[in-house]
């Protein structure tokens, strides 16, 4: 799908705060939205289709968007945000980093 996606998910990740978490939950909400705007079909086996023709955004394009947005925007990381940063910490240092 050809949308400038960055507004997308930053509206996303603002209006509803648990998508932050979940790259999984925030790609079903984006895609739902998409599906819904085009009056499209949403059996599953549909939806397959519309992915595999690039009519719906890809999640790997969410994800990096998500991803790069709570970087910039610290106020946009989700909740588990320090618990991954502390076991990061924790790892480096077992490890001798």
């Amino acid at each position: 799908m050809k949308l400038i996606i960055k507004p997308i998910v930053e509206k996303w990740l603002i209006k509803e705060p648990a998508l932050r978490d979940s790259d999984e939950k925030l790609c079903a909400a984006i895609w739902r939205n998409e599906i819904e705007r085009q009056a499209a079909p949403t059996l599953f086996p549909d939806f397959l289709a519309y992915y595999a023709a690039g009519k719906l955004t890809s999640a790997e394009s969410i994800r990096r968007t998500r991803q790069k947005l709570q970087e910039e925007q610290p106020a946009l990381r989700g909740a588990k945000y320090e618990a991954r940063q502390a076991a990061q910490y924790k790892a480096k240092q077992e490890l001798g980093y």
